[in-house]
């Protein structure tokens, strides 16, 4: 019985689904087999040459770093760092002839990112001069890095998978229907797997097999495509658009639907909790939660009770107490004062704090230090404070870039558990769970992350 138009389209947005889930799974594969490749051809070209540096020539006609440019009539200075690393980077091209379109040849010898600048030599097509590492490089580009470098192609056992998984990838998202037979979608989903499943290096790495399994389930139809996917699909389907554009869009669209989506939503549901440890050394910076400080109107006091008396035994508190005391009269110091709206005055409390002044908590004139209070603007309309009471105010609408914090916030999270996860987890639970709304509020979309 043949398929109908919508599962033949379903079973194209799971190949899609599954490419998304290879670019996850060959990010960290790839950058580190690049790091790897930029200390073997360093080792050679100082050897070669003498350690003459050079970061003037420009190799890449479309940049504009660098004083000279290079030509096949006016080569590298002979004898020098980029003449050098030029060789090495020629002769470790499987076909020996990188791409040099997307590189900047004036940064190969920079400590922090030469590597990345050598690796997108290998990559086999334009549009990438200003991707900075493998998160921002589709799976196409990274499958090319692997059959283009001769150094990385001799880890994998067979590169001809990589070849035709990549021929899939481009064959798939070039369909003028984007349309595909289940059998078809199910094999494409197996090499796939293959692919991540290399017996030589990528079987033992973590990220890779995460991957594939994913791929296993999206092939068995326990993981079902994201409904943003459908939908952006059914609305592509009904325009006419640009290939082009739509083959970078559709491989970054988890993430710019989400950024699409956040403006405005506060969850009472979430509750923040913000906590940094101590400086023993005396650095007293501190973000203090003001909804366990109900019972004081004192900072210092609120230190005290929030640090002082945690870290220190009974007998060492009152010279602890003083000492912060010391620090914070002779130190330009920062309190950060979290949530102002779960915060009370209390009334059992015999201090001299004025009426008009009890909105806020008190800290002493003499200490010189500049207190940032935090709160939920219904708190500020509420119990107004007096503008002689406020230096600078402030009102944060969310973040400048969504993705760069949610991937910071999963490598911090990664670096202290066994299972690690990915940036397709995320979004496919924030998917599943229907939270995408809650993410414009960051505090709530870093809780989120480490769910």
């Amino acid at each position: 019985m043949a398929e109908s138009i919508e599962t033949r389209h379903e079973n194209w947005l799971r190949v899609v689904w599954g490419l998304l889930y290879v670019r996850e799974g060959l990010q960290g594969y790839v950058d580190t087999k690049g790091k790897q490749q930029y200390q073997t051809f360093i080792s050679s070209v100082n050897a070669k040459c003498n350690n003459q540096t050079c970061d003037q020539c420009q190799i890449n006609s479309q940049c504009q770093n660098g004083k000279t440019k290079v030509t096949g009539k006016s080569p590298f200075r002979p004898a020098h760092f980029c003449d050098a690393m030029f060789k090495e980077i020629q002769i470790s091209h499987a076909r020996n002839n990188p791409f040099w379109v997307n590189t900047d040849s004036t940064k190969w010898q920079d400590p922090h990112v030469g590597y990345w600048e050598v690796t997108k030599c290998y990559l086999s097509s334009a549009g990438y001069f200003d991707k900075n590492g493998t998160s921002q490089i589709d799976a196409s580009g990274l499958l090319s890095i692997c059959i283009n470098s001769s150094f990385i192609k001799q880890h994998i056992t067979n590169i001809q998978q990589f070849k035709e998984l990549r021929d899939i990838r481009n064959t798939t998202l070039h369909d003028a229907r984007y349309e595909l037979e289940g059998q078809t979608a199910d094999d494409c989903l197996d090499k796939m797997i293959t692919v991540l499943q290399d017996p030589q290096e990528l079987i033992h790495d973590k990220f890779a097999q995460q991957a594939a399994h994913a791929i296993r389930n999206i092939k068995a139809k326990i993981e079902k495509t994201p409904a943003i996917m459908t939908e952006t699909l059914q609305k592509w389907l009904q325009t006419n658009f640009d290939v082009d554009r739509y083959l970078k869009e559709i491989e970054g669209l988890m993430y710019d639907r989400l950024r699409k989506e956040l403006k405005g939503f506060i969850v009472d549901e979430v509750k923040r909790e913000v906590k940094h440890s101590f400086d023993e050394r005396g650095n007293y910076d501190r973000e203090h939660n003001l909804e366990d400080s109900c019972d004081l109107c004192d900072l210092t006091d609120m230190i005290r009770d929030q640090l002082i008396n945690r870290i220190y035994p009974q007998n060492q508190r009152d010279a602890a107490y003083l000492t912060m005391q010391s620090v914070l009269s002779k130190n330009k110091c920062v309190i950060i004062a979290d949530g102002l709206d779960e915060w009370i005055h209390p009334n059992d409390t015999k201090c001299s704090c004025p009426k008009e002044e009890k909105v806020i908590p008190y800290l002493e004139t003499t200490l010189d230090t500049t207190v940032f209070i935090t709160s939920r603007p219904w708190r500020m309309s509420k119990q107004r404070v007096k503008d002689t009471k406020i230096d600078t105010y402030l009102e944060i609408e969310g973040t400048a870039d969504l993705g760069l914090l949610l991937q910071k916030i999963l490598n911090i999270l990664n670096e202290t558990v066994t299972v690690k996860k990915t940036m397709l987890d995320s979004v496919k639970f924030v998917d599943r769970m229907t939270l995408t709304r809650l993410l414009s509020v960051p505090i709530i979309s870093m809780l989120l992350r480490a769910i």
